[in-house]
């Protein structure tokens, strides 16, 4: 599709109905014709001129020329490899041989003006003198894993899926509370368990918990206190709770996680974080943790269940929280998985499905894990979805 669409320069800065850059359908120019390759691989980087892209790249060597042999190495080449020309950059399409040395040979793909079209190294330098050769840098600082609905309310859930996050911070959405004494309120699907599997999520691995769901209320305004207060003395920590801090998941770079649901939860409507309802107080606390240099990821609860494709509810205010600064978007409620699209450059995954879930119900076996690299600046390097095993 990229090499279909027409050259429009200084497509970086073109915004239209919310979309910026390349999302607006409109073209490329050499920099974001590349910038729109790695996001489709999920490399999050913003929309840039050749000038600014240079700055999110390691040098592999520089003022070479096409007779100067650049080694290669195989990771860079996966990545991408650019050959800079200072006004203009393109991308290693096809190593020739000899594989892993760069020579004018070798295919480029670039983009400057008409379509976009493959030439060798050899043409395209032939009147450009020298050049640098660059490759993806950002080196990954923190890895953080977001899983989808987890429903505990088993004598013993399975948690050994867990371990895929291999000591990294994990987050998922949980479903239902953890009491010591309150019982289910009277109703089809409550999801009640022992406040003693809050501690099993704890030592499974689990660093934070969204309660902004419409199952925060399944044992009243009683059980969700509890299950606050179990929470707090033995973790994970709580997200969505009106009464409670947003938590850290992350120092090194600081990430902090905000969670709010579409859903009202009834019983508990006067202690989650409810979308439109506290509009003005999540934007205020995105602002807030912005200004001491936190990024802030938001865990969102709403979509139709068991619906493959993404709600305009969703998008809208998907929309309105990168827009407030939000650096990642996920969702929870649909019971399957949807897809991890972008937005302003911010990745947004619409439904990671379920996690952890009662065998007799629908969509059991549907589920992704959403792992994110993030840089040192709490920028997301990459966002990948991972099903389930």
């Amino acid at each position: 599709g990229q090499f279909r669409a027409p050259y429009v320069f200084g497509i970086g800065l073109v915004r239209q109905d919310g979309l910026t850059g390349p999302e607006t359908g409109m073209g490329y120019d050499c920099a974001n014709f590349l910038i729109a390759a790695w996001r489709e691989t999920g490399r999050w980087l913003p929309w840039s001129d050749p000038g600014d892209l240079q700055k999110q790249l390691v040098t592999v060597a520089d003022g070479v020329t096409v007779d100067d042999p650049v080694p290669l190495d195989p990771g860079a080449i996966e990545h991408g490899v650019v050959i800079d020309f200072g006004a203009h950059v393109a991308a290693l399409w096809e190593d020739m041989p000899p594989a892993g040395i760069l020579n004018r040979e070798d295919v480029l793909a670039h983009h400057l003006g008409g379509f976009p079209e493959l030439k060798s190294l050899g043409e395209l330098a032939a009147t450009r003198g020298t050049f640098a050769v660059r490759r993806l840098g950002g080196k990954v600082a923190a890895t953080i894993w977001f899983g989808g609905d987890g429903v505990l309310a088993t004598d013993a859930p399975d948690l050994s899926a867990f371990a895929a996050a291999q000591g990294d911070p994990l987050v998922i959405n949980l479903e239902g509370v953890g009491v010591r004494e309150a019982k289910a309120l009277p109703g089809r699907y409550r999801f009640v368990f022992p406040a003693t599997h809050l501690q099993a999520l704890q030592k499974a691995g689990v660093t934070a918990v969204s309660l902004a769901n419409n199952h925060a209320g399944d044992a009243g305004a009683a059980g969700f206190q509890e299950c606050v207060d179990e929470a707090t003395a033995i973790g994970p920590r709580i997200a969505g709770a009106r009464n409670t801090d947003a938590p850290l998941i992350c120092k090194s770079p600081t990430i902090t996680l905000l969670a709010a649901s579409l859903f009202p939860s009834n019983e508990t409507d006067d202690f989650i974080t409810l979308l439109p309802r506290d509009a003005d107080i999540i934007a205020e606390k995105i602002r807030t943790l912005r200004a001491t240099d936190s990024s802030v990821v938001i865990m969102l609860h709403g979509g139709d269940e068991y619906a493959r494709e993404v709600n305009d509810e969703q998008r809208k205010w998907a929309r309105w929280c990168v827009d407030q600064g939000a650096a990642l978007v996920v969702f929870s409620h649909p019971h399957v998985t949807q897809p991890l699209e972008a937005y302003r450059g911010r990745p947004v995954a619409f439904s990671l499905g379920n996690l952890v879930y009662p065998r007799a119900l629908q969509g059991a076996d549907d589920g992704a894990w959403l792992r994110i690299d993030f840089s040192k600046e709490g920028n997301v390097l990459a966002a990948d979805l991972i099903p389930l095993p």
